[in-house]
């Protein structure tokens, strides 16, 4: 059986992301999820464009009601599973890699040195 096809457009608010999580894994998690063709884009803002987004539409209580209580990967996952297009093993394996994931970067942070002191005050944006 031939693999399905995926159209994904991956943006970043801050191209500085990208290395942090490569298309190639997105993709992965994306295909798995779906097992079908189709297109979708995601983009990964930060807090400060989320919350602009989130200004821009949809008002102030709808944004705190939509802020506490949707995750959009449990959105995805009860639609998916809901229509039948994907089984819920499929996002414990999205959550499980996701969850290695940050431990593998949090390791990485906690064993990194700190920086020399002439570097503190670099990529400090007030």
């Amino acid at each position: 059986m031939s693999r399905p096809e995926l159209k994904l457009s991956l943006q970043f608010a801050d191209a500085r992301n990208r290395d942090h999580l490569p298309r190639h894994r997105v993709a992965r998690w994306i295909r798995v999820a779906l097992e079908r063709s189709g297109e979708m884009t995601v983009r990964i803002v930060d807090a400060d464009e989320g919350r602009a987004l989130n200004r821009e539409y949809r008002a102030k209580d709808e944004e705190r009601e939509w802020m506490t209580n949707h995750d959009p990967l449990l959105t995805l996952a009860g639609r998916l599973t809901g229509q039948h297009l994907a089984d819920a093993s499929v996002f414990e394996r999205i959550e499980s890699d996701v969850k290695a994931e940050i431990d593998s970067g949090v390791q990485f942070a906690l064993a990194a040195p700190y920086p020399a002191l002439s570097q503190v005050d670099e990529d400090v944006y007030a």
